[in-house]
């Protein structure tokens, strides 16, 4: 074989190699805290939390494997968005003292990960410019008005930002949804600053409510405003009509992914106080495929179904104000009040 072949099939061997070889798919954000005051970051990565240490001089190294995305970060009380590409190397410095303030990003989609820090801080100052109490206060013509003066400067803010043109494209859907968000919010909202009963809307604002689409698979993958909205959609139902409705209006999706999503949602907030609990749980598993997920469902099914009204009570045992262990079975023929309390409740004595 002369050399003139062997190099021609070294040259088709490694092309072969680079084309099976998987794309890098590991985000990186490395960072620097002043004034650090916590021994970890978290951050919100599909679905899960995912903690990275932070060193005694307050640097931090996050590495994970993710799709191009809007990805969150917890620190302490704090968090923050950033957007992140694989492949790519970021560094996000900030202080503790002035989190949002001084919050700066280099590397890789800086300018991205700049645009998304000073737009909080826009939005926050829109936002004490009219709170939400006044906000959802107005009329709903007024309120309009107010909700579209502060879309108009945020979109303009997006629009002198010199960022890449595959952000900015995504980005633009996230705007739009934000504000399709607080619109959909104005009934309840209105409600409840107000102090109203009911709240009449307006044909076009009926309209725009009952004409959105909560079956874009892409745009639940992408812009998390919009799947925001689809999850508080459905959390909505699911809370005021019941999961069984919620579910009815998700079997109309021929997207499998959104359903099991969707599913996933509602399996956190069933309850003993689900009707039809049994034909619940025997359509959540129809949306559900994972394995573990529907182990969970089971489990979850088997303690709830002890906690159906008008079942007797399961067994259980307490601590009384005087530190005693009572069990259940010791009040038998006795009326038992249960004072439940979360616990995040503050228990104020008068």
């Amino acid at each position: 074989m002369n050399k003139l072949h062997l190099l021609a099939l070294v040259a088709i061997f490694a092309v072969a190699c680079n084309q099976d070889a998987p794309e890098s798919k590991e985000v990186l954000l490395t960072g620097q805290i002043a004034n650090a005051k916590g021994d970890s970051i978290a951050f919100s990565v599909n679905d899960d939390y995912l903690k990275f240490p932070v060193d005694e001089n307050g640097n931090f190294d996050a590495r994970f494997t993710a799709d191009a995305g809007y990805y969150t970060f917890n620190y302490q009380r704090e968090r923050a968005t950033c957007y992140l590409t694989p492949g790519d190397s970021s560094h996000v410095s900030f202080d503790t003292a002035e989190f949002d303030e001084s919050m700066t990003f280099s590397g890789a989609s800086a300018n991205d990960n700049n645009y998304l820090a000073g737009k909080y801080l826009l939005k926050e100052d829109l936002g004490k410019e009219r709170d939400i109490r006044t906000l959802y206060s107005m009329p709903e013509d007024s309120f309009l008005m107010a909700i579209d003066a502060s879309r108009e400067t945020v979109e303009a803010f997006l629009a002198q930002a010199d960022i890449s043109e595959t952000f900015r494209t995504i980005e633009e859907q996230n705007l739009k949804y934000e504000f399709v968000r607080d619109k959909m919010n104005y009934e309840s909202y209105h409600k409840y600053f107000a102090g109203v009963e009911e709240v009449a809307l307006s044909e076009s604002l009926q309209a725009m409510i009952d004409g959105i689409d909560y079956s874009d698979e892409q745009k639940f993958k992408t812009v998390p405003s919009y799947k925001a909205m689809v999850e508080g959609h459905f959390m909505d139902i699911a809370y005021m009509e019941g999961i069984e409705d919620a579910l009815t209006e998700m079997g109309e999706f021929e997207s499998a992914y959104l359903k099991e999503k969707l599913a996933t949602n509602m399996l956190m907030i069933l309850g003993p106080g689900e009707q039809n609990l049994n034909a619940v749980v025997d359509k959540l598993k129809t949306f559900v495929s994972d394995e573990d997920l529907v182990a969970d469902l089971d489990e979850k099914y088997e303690s709830l179904k002890m906690l159906i009204p008008g079942n007797a009570s399961p067994s259980f045992e307490f601590k009384n104000v005087n530190d005693q262990m009572v069990s259940i079975e010791d009040l038998k023929g006795k009326n038992l009040y249960i004072d439940v309390w979360a616990t995040w409740c503050c228990r104020c004595s008068s």
